[in-house]
């Protein structure tokens, strides 16, 4: 049975590079067992396998973009965290404004450059293209939902998942 993970978690990013690398592989890379990497993966395990280390994380990254992932799934999770830990104590009406409205232009742009990769000519550039626009619009879209969670915690607001 597949867990529900909360996207854009560290339990997400550890998942998506085992899926990329295969768990012994990812373990290897590691310097841990198997299971306590997938334990890293999945929420309700990840305490008693104990956090994972700084250089242990590196290590999954590198590995991932090595074999042919787009972006550290680990680091874009931590500076996406960093980045809304650290607004907190900064950001107007206008920054949020200019948050959701960077959301809207990138995933436009991502949404376009797919359209145009999946037309008729198919061609590798625009099949790059799209990779890399959609790549942006995620990021973009990530820092707005984590803005968005950062207030919703500022304010009480419980969530029901």
């Amino acid at each position: 049975m597949t867990k529900l993970r909360r996207p854009l978690s560290e339990h997400e990013a550890v998942r998506t590079i085992i899926e990329m690398l295969g768990l012994p592989e990812a373990a290897r890379q590691a310097a841990r067992h198997p299971r306590t990497v997938n334990s890293w993966s999945e929420a309700d395990r990840a305490a008693r396998a104990g956090a994972m280390p700084f250089g242990a994380a590196l290590r999954l990254d590198r590995a991932y973009v090595a074999a042919g992932g787009a972006a550290p799934p680990i680091g874009c999770f931590y500076m996406t965290e960093l980045r809304a830990s650290c607004a907190a104590s900064f950001y107007t009406a206008a920054a949020h404004a200019e948050l959701a409205a960077r959301a809207a232009i990138e995933a436009g742009q991502a949404t376009a450059a797919c359209l145009i990769a999946y037309s008729g000519s198919r061609n590798a550039r625009a099949l790059l293209d799209a990779e890399r626009e959609t790549e942006q619009a995620i990021t973009a879209l990530g820092t707005e939902l984590f803005d968005i969670r950062r207030q919703l915690v500022a304010e009480g607001v419980e969530r029901s998942w």
